[in-house]
């Protein structure tokens, strides 16, 4: 299978792309955690669902965004999602504007 074959597939939970957008055959995704964090701190959950609610929704619904979707989830990471840093008030980092 080359890389950039595309299928008519589905996303997560089942629905078609739009007109010619199918899905990737290798289209492997690996993390997505939807998070909630302050300064350095953040934690969350990692599932495949958040995956496709963010990327295949921009794929689908942003026109500069669309191509065929990514659903493959063969050696996708879930569950706990930690991070821990340090804050640095004078990087641009934790200021808003990155």
């Amino acid at each position: 299978m080359a890389i950039g074959e595309a299928y008519d597939g589905t996303n997560y939970i089942g629905k078609y792309n739009r007109g010619k957008w199918g899905a990737w055959k290798n289209g492997q995704t690996y993390y997505s955690p939807f998070w909630v964090g302050y300064k350095g701190e953040r934690i969350g959950w990692s599932h495949p669902i958040f995956q496709d609610r963010t990327q295949n929704f921009i794929h689908k619904w942003f026109p500069p965004g669309r191509q065929n979707f990514y659903n493959r989830y063969d050696f996708f990471i879930g569950g706990l999602f930690l991070q821990t840093g340090y804050y640095n008030q004078y990087t641009l980092w934790g200021n808003g504007l990155h």
